[in-house]
């Protein structure tokens, strides 16, 4: 992280509520523009958060280290793969190995969060909040133990929640969180394991068990049954149906993209670098949509969209179709629809979608079905304050939580927050994909401008 060592702290420190990705990338920015943040974060895992906790070399990130950038709004921006170079070696030129480990994402953000501490700029608390409230001077947030902070400004970096529970899924033998330390040391070695969600972490989980030496099936299972497509080198590409941008329905965005993708395939390029300069019309195509057209891709298209964009580096992806070809990985497309405990493992019944069904013996269940986006769910203390309170409330579709296009919080009754903000992706019905590290840097910087602004208004006051 540089910094001009002659400017000066701001004394109005930002609190930041959450000390994963998005609140660090939010300090380091506030810090280049002077301003002071304390971050907490209950966990105590600063910068790495859940995402970038992942300590196994196999669960890697689902870009190549060259799209990552720095933290920065820029993407030409190659601060963290400077860094990586630096400390592990020129990068090799096999495409696969660019697919870096995501601990090394995380150990690059927690070194320049520990340059902005020594500097005086960001201050780390390992402490829970479970209440925020504006008061007439600032924000006021509650400490689990007791005790209040007083800041400014509050930003709000929840981070992803927790898998939604396994309502039929007895709580013996089904794990609820594959990233809980620990959590799949009980299964053995021959056990059939089934996964419920085959987007990434799904992937992660069936990695997990491959590189400890299980042997025995491992079914995976979802609705639709779809894999993260595999990734190729990238090559520059100028997306040229631009009208896609201001496109009012989805169905024509669907065409134009169709179009797009057959005619830049008959030129010799990939259907990934079509998605990739696709990305960067995104939140102005997300900002034309009618609720109803976001509600269609949300309840329909936002799978297939997941799977074209979140993507697998080529050798795990043969990885995958080898052990499709083994049986020793089998995706099933259905739903669950009943678990009973059945001596030392578990009866499942499977809905198929041809009204067909399946019955399976497993010894685990493993729960990779997603964050769980509706915030009244997840129990967590803060957002049961916020909603609570009525100082919050849901965002459209029940997902997240409800903030303006400067995301600033939305009370229960509409009225706007003056002092508390929200990043990541509790934005997500707002602002579409927000969960990347290039989008996150990128809403940050935008809301730092905006926390830059309100301060200055503050100053009077001081």
């Amino acid at each position: 992280m540089q910094q001009d060592a002659t400017r000066s702290v701001s004394p109005m420190r930002v609190a930041i509520v959450g000390g994963g990705a998005a609140g660090t990338l939010i300090a380091l920015q506030l810090a280049e523009r002077g301003i002071a943040s304390t971050v907490f974060d209950r966990s105590g895992a600063f910068a790495r958060g859940v995402a970038y906790s992942a300590a196994s070399a196999w669960h890697r990130l689902n870009v190549p280290i060259d799209k990552m950038g720095g933290w920065r709004a820029e993407d030409s921006d190659k601060a963290f793969q400077t860094w990586y170079v630096a400390r592990h070696g020129p990068l090799s030129d096999r495409y696969s190995d660019r697919y870096v480990a995501r601990s090394a994402y995380g150990a690059w953000l927690r070194h320049e969060l520990d340059r902005a501490v020594a500097q005086g700029f960001v201050e780390l608390r390992t402490e829970e909040v479970v209440s925020a409230a504006e008061a007439s001077a600032g924000v006021s947030l509650g400490i689990a133990g007791g005790g209040t902070y007083m800041a400014p400004i509050g930003v709000l970096c929840l981070g992803n929640q927790r898998p939604r529970r396994l309502a039929i899924a007895p709580a013996e033998r089904c794990i609820a969180d594959m990233w809980t330390p620990g959590a799949m040391d009980g299964i053995g070695a021959d056990e059939p394991v089934l996964i419920v969600g085959t987007g990434s972490t799904g992937i992660d989980a069936l990695l997990e068990l491959h590189h400890r030496g299980h042997r025995g099936t491992i079914h995976l299972l979802s609705r639709r049954g779809l894999l993260p497509l595999i990734d190729a080198p990238p090559q520059a590409y100028a997306f040229t149906r631009t009208s896609i941008a201001t496109a009012p329905r989805l169905r024509e965005v669907a065409r134009l993209l169709r179009a797009e993708a057959e005619e830049a395939a008959a030129a010799g390029y990939s259907w990934q670098s079509v998605i990739d300069a696709f990305r960067a019309y995104l939140p102005r195509i997300w900002g034309a949509l009618s609720q109803a057209e976001r509600s269609r891709f949300l309840r329909h298209l936002r799978p297939y969209w997941l799977i074209h964009r979140h993507r697998l580096a080529p050798d795990i992806a043969e990885l995958l179709d080898r052990l499709r070809a083994e049986r020793r990985a089998v995706v099933l497309r259905g739903r669950l629809r009943a678990v009973r405990l059945d001596g030392h493992g578990l009866a499942v019944d499977i809905a198929r979608a041809n009204g067909a069904s399946v019955s399976l013996s497993v010894g685990w269940i493993i729960n990779c079905t997603g964050p769980e986006e509706d915030l009244s769910r997840v129990g967590d203390p803060l957002t049961d304050d916020l909603f609570r309170s009525g100082a919050a409330r849901p965002g459209a579709f029940g997902v997240g939580l409800d903030v303006d296009a400067n995301a600033r919080l939305l009370r229960a009754d509409g009225t706007l927050s003056a002092r508390l903000f929200v990043l990541g992706g509790a934005t997500r019905a707002r602002f579409g994909e927000v969960t990347s590290a290039p989008q996150i840097r990128r809403r940050a910087s935008a809301l730092v401008d905006t926390i830059a602004s309100v301060l200055h208004a503050m100053e009077p006051q001081r």
